[in-house]
């Protein structure tokens, strides 16, 4: 009974010992007998220093010229990558180095151009200047008037050729100004001149004003005035065609060129009819970019003579659009006078139209 006992408390007396940890212990397992012999696993092959033949020196006595080695020279096992025809390594500049060379080429640039900058030469070209800042011939206060000269005596001998000289410049130096700054400054150009009405000022001062003062001087000035409607309709073609952002200008002033040349012919019944064409043809192209302009449709009017339901048509349609040409009123009169018929000058302007086409109607029922 006694042994029973012990026994039975022997687990009772295992749990109550204390623990004790063991060290864990690693199996290790041998090199084989092959990994000793063999620790490079390529068959017991030596291989030769590690060297890549880009690096070998090309102009040596080598037995393979291309791949930069003797006969008989054993190669090394990544031969793959350390031949001629593997990958070049970069090796000529360090980044210090790459750094150091970029900044030598940026500080070398800006002294140049600072170096320059000191020493440039001036502008071979300066702005053009003008004489007098062309008062005289853009209409300031020491202009000649055409009003004075018309009441004066007849061109002597050369004058004519004298004052066509005078007014060639002066569109010379319209053209020059308008071009130059056309070429190099658009918009700028555009603005200015919108803004001191360039063009316009041109052919008041250049062109019309010496047609009048002509005009008023026939049949003594005929060869003057043809001379100089063949200058100044060539001079406003060469506008035409080099600003052409003021384009609805020129074909006027071509429009009324055209018509001057076509009044003052009376020999030639045909070279009036072609200039009579030139004319409508640059009027209608304006009112085809302005149709909205009645001054455009009462010169068509003037050229459909001696049409008169045409110009009629053009007559009531300068007074239709919305820039009414008043003018128009005094015209329609001496068109209705060989028909017997009146219209009021008094009558609203709006009112013309209707006014026109009643009256031809009731001339048309009577008769």
């Amino acid at each position: 009974m006694l042994s029973r006992r012990l026994a039975l408390t022997r687990p009772l007396s295992k749990a109550l010992r204390p623990s004790v940890s063991r060290p864990a212990v690693k199996q290790l397992r041998c090199l084989s007998q092959a990994e000793i012999e063999d620790p490079d696993m390529n068959g017991g092959y030596i291989n030769p220093p590690r060297e890549k033949r880009q690096f070998r020196d090309p102009y040596a006595d080598w037995w393979d010229k291309q791949e930069r080695r003797n006969y008989g020279e054993p190669v090394h096992e990544d031969n793959d990558v350390l031949a001629m025809f593997s990958h070049d390594e970069y090796g000529h500049y360090t980044p210090a180095q790459g750094f150091a060379l970029m900044g030598c080429f940026i500080a070398t640039t800006l002294g140049l151009c600072g170096v320059v900058r000191m020493f440039y030469p001036d502008k071979p070209s300066v702005p053009r200047t003008f004489p007098g800042g062309l008062e005289a011939e853009l209409g300031g206060p020491n202009a000649l008037p055409v009003d004075i000269l018309q009441t004066r005596s007849e061109l002597g001998d050369g004058q004519g050729q004298v004052l066509i000289a005078l007014y060639r410049r002066l569109l010379y130096e319209h053209h020059d100004f308008l071009a130059s700054e056309h070429n190099l400054v658009g918009l700028m150009e555009d603005r200015f001149a919108s803004k001191y009405a360039m063009p316009a000022r041109m052919w008041h001062h250049g062109i019309h004003s010496f047609l009048e003062l002509l005009r008023h001087r026939l049949p003594a000035s005929l060869d003057d005035m043809l001379a100089f409607i063949y200058l100044a309709y060539s001079m406003v073609v060469l506008l035409f065609d080099t600003v052409p952002t003021i384009e609805d200008t020129w074909i006027e002033c071509l429009g009324d060129l055209g018509r001057y040349r076509m009044a003052i012919e009376d020999d030639d019944i045909r070279d009036r009819e072609a200039w009579t064409g030139v004319a409508r043809f640059w009027y209608s192209k304006a009112a085809d970019k302005s149709p909205t302009t009645g001054r455009l449709y009462h010169h068509l009017a003037i050229l459909a003579r001696p049409n008169a339901l045409q110009q009629l048509f053009y007559y009531a349609k300068s007074l239709s659009v919305n820039q009414l040409f008043l003018s128009a009123k005094e015209s329609i009169l001496t068109l209705f006078d060989p028909f017997g018929l009146s219209v009021s000058v008094t009558l609203p302007a709006t009112r013309w139209p209707s006014k026109i086409i009643s009256d031809m109607y009731c001339f048309d029922l009577l008769r």
